[in-house]
């Protein structure tokens, strides 16, 4: 009660320091993660079930060729990244991981910055959600 008025205030404190403490070794997570990756020499990313790209490794954004600036890739569907033809193939094959819950190794041809095509052996895996979805 504010002396003098009829206004009231309400408060409520909370005490934040568990969420900050695991906001913290989350981000901790995230940047050794991402320095693990940038210096791993394997071609890396990762996708939702929908084709939408989650994470691309330094090494992937240096190998291959983007309709998008690759440091922009992030956040878009396979189908906004590649030619059709390869997004239609990737986006396959991510479904039907996401569908069997099961390893796909495969070859799957990708495009290269000097316009060529290159072929890679292709280990596809399911990563499961927090809420058990792929």
């Amino acid at each position: 009660v504010i002396p003098g008025t009829k206004d009231r205030i309400a408060c409520i404190v909370l005490d934040i320091s568990e969420v900050e403490k695991w906001h913290g070794e989350a981000k901790s997570m995230e940047r050794r993660f991402h320095a693990f990756m940038d210096h791993s020499p394997a071609i890396s990313w990762m996708t939702d079930a929908d084709g939408r790209m989650l994470y691309a490794s330094k090494v992937y954004l240096e190998t291959l060729k983007f309709r998008l600036p690759p440091d922009k890739i992030c956040g878009h569907f396979l189908s906004e990244i590649f030619d059709e033809a390869f997004a239609a193939v990737y986006l396959s094959n991510i479904r039907h991981v996401a569908k069997t819950g099961e390893v796909l190794k495969t070859f799957e041809q990708a495009p290269l910055p000097d316009g060529s095509t290159g072929e890679a052996l292709v280990y596809k895996f399911p990563i499961p959600q927090d809420d058990g979805r792929v």
